[in-house]
């Protein structure tokens, strides 16, 4: 019951009460939004100042140090690499519509009840970066070209190197698809405009396989096609590292950049993507190319336009009142009237339950107009849902 005593203070909500009637909602209770600012208590290091961003970079420093995330203190956190991150995110941006957006934004809900890793990985990926836990300090980075941070040679080495020329056929893919969060289709799951690269597509054999993502923190189909981009040209540079490091490779971390250059090979960027201490006193690093050109964007050649795949819009009902409910259940009774009787023993109190469920169904369900209306609906609302609940108990069922 909420009382005078509930008061919500620090908590931003909307009381709604609303008299369900068919004729005033025939598809069942509607769905109440609204757009939310988020939390104001975000700190930006490069200012001091508190409060609302829609950096990833600062978000997710954020909720390592929120009560409701991982309860960090800000003492784990390096502030230069969370700098740069946050600047590498409001880097200005070109897009197809001739403005320009920052980089790199988190726009969305997450849910406590999704637990902390599943969160902190929605803002990774909203910044096509990395969290990176090294010496007991936690590193932010997010996605852009990798400066050498060092350069092994072969005085680095304590053993031999192996390097991969290609990558598993399992691990490869030429195309991507992606969801986001299209706030002019009423802030719901849209898909992005697929990606399939010609040039991969004819080095595979002219198979097209795919890579599916999603971005529940993205709304800009600018950011998330320059992500996905950023995803497959990553993963055609096939180059792959083994390198057993001497100590000096101490002074790198996972995702710092490296310099590669061993005797009879021509020198290439690398990032580090595996590090782990040696039995015998090493450092194993694993390194991966990179490339600057993965993160070069021209808006008028890479970014394509979002008319260009469409949306699904489905209509989610309850218990329609058809004849169906009789009919299934009729010959689900000629069945059981076939079965051993041990079976009725076993599942005689259950299918009595459906028997009256679906009889109750048939003659308390929604009307079947019910349906045609929402379909109605759906193909002439200016802004479409991507799911219209019908009926009352639809939001239980589906």
């Amino acid at each position: 019951q909420w009382t005078a005593a509930h008061r919500g203070r620090g908590r931003a909500y909307v009381a709604v009460r609303l008299k369900l009637t068919a004729e005033a909602f025939p598809a069942g209770p509607p769905n109440i939004a609204a757009i939310v600012e988020g939390a104001d208590t975000i700190l930006d290091p490069r200012t001091g100042q508190v409060g609302w961003s829609d950096n990833p970079a600062l978000c997710l420093a954020w909720y390592l140090t929120a009560p409701c995330g991982w309860r960090a203190s800000w003492a784990d956190i390096d502030i230069p690499a969370l700098i740069a991150a946050a600047n590498i995110c409001d880097e200005l941006v070109g897009t197809r519509r001739g403005v320009h957006e920052k980089r790199y934004t988190v726009n969305g809900r997450v849910s406590l009840g999704e637990g902390k890793i599943a969160i902190t990985r929605k803002l990774v990926a909203a910044m096509a970066g990395a969290l990176v836990v090294s010496g007991g300090r936690l590193f932010i980075h997010a996605g852009a070209p990798a400066l050498p941070a060092a350069t092994l040679t072969s005085d680095d080495l304590r053993g031999d190197v192996t390097i991969q020329g290609s990558r598993p056929r399992r691990d490869l893919f030429n195309g991507v698809r992606a969801v986001y969060v299209e706030p002019a289709a009423n802030w719901q799951p849209t898909d992005a405009p697929p990606l399939l690269a010609s040039n991969y597509v004819a080095e595979d054999g002219g198979e097209a396989i795919w890579r599916d993502m999603e971005f529940p923190l993205t709304t800009s189909v600018s950011t998330v096609q320059r992500i996905m981009k950023a995803e497959l040209e990553r993963n055609r540079r096939q180059r792959e590292v083994a390198f057993p490091a001497n100590l000096a490779a101490l002074r790198l971390r996972p995702w710092e950049g490296a310099m590669v250059a061993l005797d009879r090979l021509a020198p290439f960027p690398a990032r580090v993507t595996g590090w782990s201490l040696a039995p015998d006193g090493g450092v194993n690093l694993t390194l991966a190319e990179e490339d600057p050109a993965v993160w070069d964007w021209n808006p008028a050649v890479d970014e394509r336009a979002t008319g260009e795949s469409p949306s699904v819009v489905l209509p989610n009902p309850g218990r329609i009142a058809t004849p169906i409910w009789s009919k299934s259940m009729g010959e689900a009774l000629e069945r059981l009237q076939r079965m051993p009787p041990e079976a009725l023993t076993y599942y005689g109190p259950l299918i009595e339950e459906v028997r009256e469920g679906a009889e109750k169904a048939e003659v308390d369900g929604t009307p079947a107009e019910a349906v045609a209306r929402a379909v109605y609906r759906a193909l002439t609302d200016r802004r479409p849902r991507t799911r219209y609940f019908v009926g009352f108990d639809a939001h239980l069922i589906n």
